[in-house]
């Protein structure tokens, strides 16, 4: 785990490592996968079409001890009736020395080459700016009896997206529409006069609202990039959108041994996001920054065990747990022409 090569310090991706894994495991249908993180079921997702392998709380370099990946012989303890393929996790613990770290994993756009499409509507490549970091520290509060555990993180990424739409051309914004004839060749033909002579009651002339919001549109256009489109009456204008992306990572441990033979921990991991700009808004330039979707979640998971030894070969678990799954959608944005 810590000497692998990884991008991001998720540590879910490594299952993929395992043999018999071709995009499912063992060629079983994806909703047949399934994950836990101290013996909490790591998904409260109950449709589970694209698989549980990603547990709601992220499994961090930092945080996660031991990852073990079961693909046959589930039982109850392992599946919890719901899975034939499992990802376990099991967090970190503090021991009688103390321990810490403290990281930063930095990357930017320096080495990224544009996108085809950015350089043909002469677009700058997107920024990427990113700062994972965080640091942890372990070790006794009671010498051979109690331990503590704890870390944080925080991966900020104050990136962009690339965004396009498509608009009306000039000649189609004053109803002049060019469309191909049976004869093989384009033609032009004016769609207000041809409603206006059908029905006389219908305006020849664009309505005042519309004019409006497609002068909005010209004067949004000029903050992007413009391409032709195979449809002549319309041009695409693309350009590069701010999309932050902040995550936080708290997570702790207490390991308690009562006797030599009775243990017990209290464990939480915890997830926190914030993107306001996953999707842009429908224009680039201020008049549309009100415009655009965002999400942000919280997740943590809380895990009590206690273990008993029996016998040498006999040991009874118990384990409660608590999953909060929470994501919320911020979606504001208009219509792009009115009808």
């Amino acid at each position: 785990i810590e000497d692998l090569p990884r991008q991001g310090r998720d540590l879910t991706s490594f299952s993929q490592l395992v043999a018999g894994y071709n995009g499912t495991f063992n060629g079983l249908p994806s909703t047949d996968q399934g994950s836990n993180i101290d013996g909490v079921v790591g998904s409260a997702n109950r449709m589970k079409f694209g698989g549980n392998t990603q547990p709601a709380v992220s499994p961090r370099l930092e945080s996660i001890d031991l990852m073990t990946v079961q693909t046959d012989q589930l039982d109850l303890n392992s599946g919890f009736g719901q899975s034939s393929t499992q990802l376990n996790f099991v967090s970190r613990r503090g021991g009688n020395r103390f321990h810490g770290r403290a990281y930063e994993d930095f990357r930017n756009s320096g080495l990224n080459a544009n996108s085809f499409g950015n350089n043909n509507a002469q677009v700058r490549r997107n920024k990427l700016i990113l700062n994972d970091f965080g640091g942890s520290v372990g070790g006794p509060i009671l010498h051979d009896k109690l331990f503590f555990f704890g870390t944080y993180a925080m991966s900020k990424q104050p990136g962009s997206i690339t965004a396009s739409n498509n608009f009306f051309t000039p000649a189609a914004e004053k109803g002049d529409f060019v469309y191909q004839g049976t004869d093989g060749k384009t033609h032009t033909i004016n769609v207000l006069n041809l409603a206006h002579q059908a029905n006389p009651t219908l305006p020849n002339t664009i309505n005042p609202v519309i004019s409006s919001q497609l002068a909005l549109i010209d004067k949004a256009v000029a903050n992007g990039g413009i391409t032709t489109t195979p449809d002549l009456n319309f041009n695409q204008v693309q350009w590069n959108s701010s999309s932050p992306d902040t995550r936080y990572f708290p997570g702790g441990r207490l390991d308690y041994n009562i006797t030599q033979r009775v243990k017990m921990y209290l464990s939480a991991l915890v997830t926190n996001t914030s993107q306001p700009t996953v999707a842009a808004a429908t224009f680039p330039g201020a008049d549309f920054s009100n415009q655009g979707a965002g999400t942000s979640s919280k997740n943590y998971t809380l895990s009590y065990g206690m273990d008993f030894v029996a016998t040498p070969n006999l040991i009874n678990q118990l384990k409660l747990g608590y999953l909060y799954n929470n994501t919320k959608y911020a979606y504001n944005a208009a219509p792009l022409y009115a009808t």
